[in-house]
C-alpha cells in the first residue's frame, strides 16, 4: 500500500460501526445467557436484545460519532494539566451514536445501586441527559444494554460484582422510566 492509499481509507474501514457493535452484542448476550445459565431474567434478556434492535434502526438516520468504546472508570485519568478535569484512556474505539458510552456510565459504581436500583439509575440517566443533551430514552436503552451484558462478561471472569449488576439488570429491564 502506497502512503497516498493509507490517507484514502476512510474511518468506517478503520473503526467498527455501530452496526457491527450491536450484531456481537445481539450473538454474546444471548449465548453466554444460555452459558451461564441464565443468571438474568428472560425479560432483560429480550429488552436488551430489542433495544439494539432500535439502535440499529435509530443508526440508520442518526449522526455517527466516534466513541471511546469502553468508557469507564479505569480507564479515566485526572488531568494534571487541568485540575479537576479528566481524560478517557486505552479505547477501544467504534463509530456509533453517542449515547453508546453513556450506558456504559449508567453502570459504573454499581454498589450504590444495591438498595434502590430502579431510582438511582434513573436519577443517574437523568444527570447523563442534562449534562450532555443526549436523549435520557436513549440513554436508558444503552444502560440496559450494558447492565445485561456485563455480568455475562463478569461470570465469565468470575468478578465479585457479576450477580449484583445482573439484579440491577432485571430491574431496569422491568421499567421503562423514559418511554
Amino acid at each position: 500500500m502506497e502512503m497516498a492509499d493509507f490517507f484514502d481509507i476512510s474511518v468506517d474501514a478503520l473503526l467498527p460501526h455501530s452496526s457491527e457493535i450491536t450484531d456481537r452484542f445481539h450473538s454474546y448476550i444471548p449465548s453466554a445467557w444460555e452459558r451461564f445459565h441464565r443468571p438474568l431474567s428472560r425479560l432483560a434478556v429480550d429488552r436488551a436484545l430489542a433495544y439494539l434492535d432500535e439502535s440499529a434502526k435509530r443508526m440508520a438516520d442518526s449522526e455517527a460519532v466516534l466513541l471511546h468504546g469502553d468508557a469507564n472508570a479505569t480507564n479515566c485519568l485526572e488531568d494534571p494539566q487541568h485540575p479537576d478535569s479528566f481524560r478517557f484512556i486505552d479505547p477501544n474505539s467504534a463509530i456509533g451514536e453517542k449515547a453508546y458510552d453513556l450506558g456504559m456510565a449508567m453502570i459504573i459504581a454499581q454498589d450504590g445501586f444495591v438498595d434502590c436500583p430502579l431510582e438511582i439509575g434513573t436519577a443517574r440517566c437523568r444527570r447523563l441527559h442534562e449534562r450532555t443533551g443526549v436523549d435520557a430514552a436513549v440513554i436508558w436503552q444503552w444502560g440496559v444494554i450494558q447492565c445485561v451484558s456485563t455480568p455475562l462478561v463478569y461470570l465469565g471472569i468470575d468478578h465479585p460484582a457479576a450477580k449484583a449488576l445482573a439484579r440491577i439488570a432485571d430491574a431496569w429491564a422491568a421499567a421503562e422510566p423514559f418511554k
